[in-house]
């Protein structure tokens, strides 16, 4: 019996200069949909003040708020209130998920609480490499809905990955990763857009930041899509990796 899973992404203020980054967040959800035996949907919470975002998408759900939230914790608390899922699956705004993320982790979570892959895609400037047991891999993890209350939700901080990973290992039964660079399923982007918490030194400091940027008001209706084929990307890294490994003689 496969579970119900909800994907889970919040986004500020991308419209419209990085709205694709969204895009394509929606549209690795929608393979994730369409390969998954299961019920799946993903909610996607905007608190960015007068910037109304939709999409027709099935098994999408987009949360206008129009006020933002004091921490990134809070935030994301505030998406998986509105998610229907039995286990959660967190989703950056700026992150691709490849077409078996949803599959494979419940397969590997069984009957724990929580899944951590532990290893993911790293692209920056163009190059793409796999990277095992690097920083805390919670955006690419899943958990149960349940173990989320049970670890006491996200603290009311920005640093809020590294937090929940604490607290769900406390907690609850974990399964780890790594991965093989062949199973791995999530592709972590670095420099796609001018903020990012995780490169910040102080990230609640620079939440804060983020929030007195200029908003370009206005409806955007998204169009979700890659603007690359990352499987292709994968697959010729890898081709790449085993002949380095094993050359032609």
């Amino acid at each position: 019996m496969w579970p119900s899973i909800s994907f889970v992404c919040t986004t500020y203020n991308r419209a419209p200069n990085f709205l694709h980054l969204v895009e394509e967040t929606i549209e690795s959800f929608i393979r994730n949909r369409n390969n998954y035996p299961g019920k799946c949907e993903m909610v996607l919470l905007n608190d960015t003040p007068r910037q109304h975002l939709y999409c027709r998408v099935e098994g999408l759900t987009i949360i206008n708020d129009s006020t933002r939230y004091n921490t990134l914790g809070e935030k994301r608390n505030a998406a998986i209130t509105y998610a229907n899922g039995e286990v959660i699956l967190p989703q950056d705004d700026d992150d691709v998920s490849l077409p078996h993320r949803a599959r494979l982790s419940i397969e590997l979570l069984g009957d724990a609480e929580y899944f951590n892959p532990r290893s993911y895609w790293f692209l920056c400037s163009g190059e793409l490499r796999h990277e095992q047991c690097t920083g805390y891999a919670h955006n690419c993890s899943a958990f149960r809905k349940s173990a989320w209350r049970k670890a006491g939700t996200y603290p009311s901080v920005s640093t809020e990955d590294a937090c929940m990973d604490g607290l769900l290992r406390t907690h609850c039964k974990v399964v780890d990763g790594p991965l093989t660079a062949e199973q791995s399923f999530f592709i972590y982007r670095w420099g796609v857009s001018p903020h990012h918490l995780s490169g910040h030194p102080d990230p609640d400091l620079h939440y804060l930041e983020m929030g007195k940027i200029l908003v370009t008001q206005g409806t955007y209706e998204l169009a979700p899509s890659w603007r690359e084929d990352y499987l292709a990307k994968i697959k010729e890294e890898l081709n790449r990796c085993q002949q380095q490994t094993h050359p032609l003689k």
